[in-house]
């Protein structure tokens, strides 16, 4: 076990405790592991969900934080599914994003520069 980053895992428990006391209270138990992604220019991530017919199904809210500068990055918005059009933030260095995993989510084309990102899930017992 590498306590490195257990202040990381903190700080997300943190923010996603806050989030979710502001009227979801989904039970949450844990805390997938952190996925650090880079993408360079042409690279993107298709619409998916974070919730899925697996063992992803326990996923309840994802939380996306922005590692880069962006003006060291064009491109690679994250976008999401609204009820009548899409939308995204623009994030700056250090910001993050929580969302219920089933929203439908993308990441655009990265056109210059390098996006990185750091991602997990909070995960809990089924929905009843």
């Amino acid at each position: 076990n590498d306590s490195s980053a257990d202040w990381i895992f903190a700080k997300l428990a943190q923010a996603i405790a806050l989030w979710n006391s502001d009227g979801l209270e989904f039970d949450i138990v844990e805390c997938e592991g952190l996925q650090l992604a880079c993408y360079g220019p042409d690279q993107h991530y298709s619409w998916h969900h974070d919730f899925g017919p697996t063992a992803d199904t326990w996923r309840k809210l994802s939380i996306v934080a922005m590692m880069s500068i962006p003006e060291e990055c064009q491109g690679g918005r994250l976008q999401f599914v609204g009820e009548n059009d899409l939308f995204h933030y623009d994030f700056n260095i250090g910001d993050a994003v929580v969302f219920p995993s089933w929203m439908k989510h993308c990441v655009t084309p990265v056109t210059a520069g390098s996006r990185w990102s750091l991602t997990t899930w909070f995960r809990g017992p089924p929905f009843r």
